[in-house]
């Protein structure tokens, strides 16, 4: 009895010892996905710094612009007036029409 009690006892420490040492192995592997994935998390928020940092300029850029375009807006002059009305009506212009033809042409001489 003694002798199965031994054997069961080295079946237990040879278990015991393959599954401290596959733990050991997968720590390991866990470790250095976790710092491989830290390293891409570092990359990835770099990355988006910039993303951040390059639309903030462009946002600024396009404000900039904006105001200018507004101010510029602000800077048209004013539509000149309309002409003011005439006192005569079209009687008057037929007359002055009438006037301009009647006289002698200077040029023909």
């Amino acid at each position: 009895m003694d002798l199965a009690v031994a054997a069961v006892a080295l079946v237990v420490a040879v278990v015991s010892l393959s599954a401290a040492i596959n733990f050991g192995r997968t720590q390991r592997t866990l470790s250095t996905d976790i710092a491989a994935l830290r390293t891409q998390l570092d990359q990835v928020r770099r990355d988006r710094a910039s993303d951040i940092e390059t639309l903030h300029a462009e946002l600024q850029q396009s404000r900039r612009e904006l105001g200018e375009l507004k101010a510029a807006l602000e800077a048209v002059p004013a539509p000149p007036p309309l002409p003011r009305a005439r006192s005569g009506g079209l009687d008057d212009l037929r007359q002055q029409l009438r006037a301009a033809h009647a006289e002698p042409d200077e040029s023909a001489e």
